[in-house]
């Protein structure tokens, strides 16, 4: 569970997006919001491997599961230096499916599948739709959940244009959205409701991994 100030430091920093008030914050931030992170995604380790062994949760303070708050702004005509929310990722080792999960001051954003995968991945993909399409709208279609993404306009090269789930070859991205209300993450039982969650999208991540090649 997380205290109640990460909300209150995430709505803060959404109005104070600058460095001298991190600075001044700075302690807040790295008890009540990376301590408590951290410790989110020890708890979320042994749960995820109910979904697949393959998934990681990665506790380091960079390059692991938990996303950076600091900004690249190098190429963004937004210069605001730091993200607010906090934001998380359990994937495959080989980059393949996994979940997402985003904690903002007024929303949760729980997400679930492949998000722009690269040129033989997405590829590897459209030929498994194109191969068992009913197999993935089984899969995909879970209910409180809603897709998102991009998608072309038209169909792909080398794909039938007439085919019965051509819109979902058309896909740039195979993932799967739900929201939830901020007050779940300062819940005793938070790991265990997004566990809850994920668990419901095990068929999607499964077809995914699938069509990639990889274990899951």
């Amino acid at each position: 569970m997380f205290p109640k100030d990460t909300l209150k430091f995430l709505k803060e920093l959404e109005a104070n997006n600058d460095r001298d008030w991190f600075k001044a914050n700075k302690k807040r931030f790295d008890e009540n919001v990376q301590a408590p992170a951290l410790e989110f995604v020890r708890t979320m380790g042994p749960k995820l491997k109910k979904i697949s062994k393959e998934l990681v949760a990665d506790d380091r303070k960079v390059g692991g599961s938990m996303m950076r708050i600091y900004r690249d702004v190098r190429f963004s005509k937004d210069k605001t230096p730091y993200n607010t929310h906090l934001g998380f990722r359990f994937m495959t080792d080989c980059g393949g499916p996994g979940c997402y999960l985003g904690i903002e001051a007024d929303t949760l954003t729980l997400g679930s599948g492949v998000w722009h995968p690269e040129k033989d991945a997405l590829l590897g993909i459209r030929e498994a739709i194109a191969k068992d399409g009913k197999a993935w709208l089984k899969a995909f279609n879970v209910k409180g959940w809603e897709p998102g993404g991009e998608a072309l306009s038209r169909p792909p090269k080398g794909f039938d244009k007439e085919h019965p789930q051509i819109e979902e070859i058309k896909r740039k991205d195979f993932v799967l959205f739900k929201k939830l209300k901020p007050s779940a993450a300062t819940k005793a039982d938070f790991a265990d409701v997004i566990m809850n969650h994920y668990t419901d999208t095990k068929p999607a991540l499964k077809f995914l991994a699938k069509a990639l090649g990889q274990k899951f």
